[in-house]
């Protein structure tokens, strides 16, 4: 877009050159060559903004990748042991089912010791 406005200008400066009978004056060919280098300056500007940012992002980026590492390494622990957790529940409650069917119906020991509260 920029280059087209350059190149436009120069050719509009040009064609009326051309259609003239006199060449440009000094002044008419360093204002084109003004507004040439303030196209440059101004893409460059840009470009260096652009730049900038893009270096930003992926700073920004890489941090959050680094995160994102951690909290996957922690998440992949807390699921080892949430299955490790389960596993156990599920084994205690079978031996315990097992020891209540091998219990029956028998009835629970009283203890032939008193049972005292202390006083307070």
């Amino acid at each position: 877009m920029k280059k087209l406005l350059v190149a436009s200008t120069v050719a509009a400066v040009m064609a009326l050159s051309a259609c003239s009978s006199t060449p440009l004056t000094f002044g008419e060919k360093l204002e084109a060559h003004n507004k040439e280098k303030q196209a440059l300056t101004k893409k460059w500007n840009a470009g260096e903004a652009k730049r900038a940012k893009g270096q930003k992002l992926m700073e920004k980026g890489n941090l959050n990748l680094e995160k994102a590492r951690k909290l996957s390494e922690a998440a992949t622990k807390d699921v080892a042991a949430g299955e490790k957790a389960v596993r156990e529940g599920q084994e205690a409650m079978r031996a315990a089912e097992a020891g209540l069917r091998a219990l029956g119906d028998a009835p629970i020991v009283i203890p032939d010791t008193p049972i005292t509260v202390p006083q307070q």
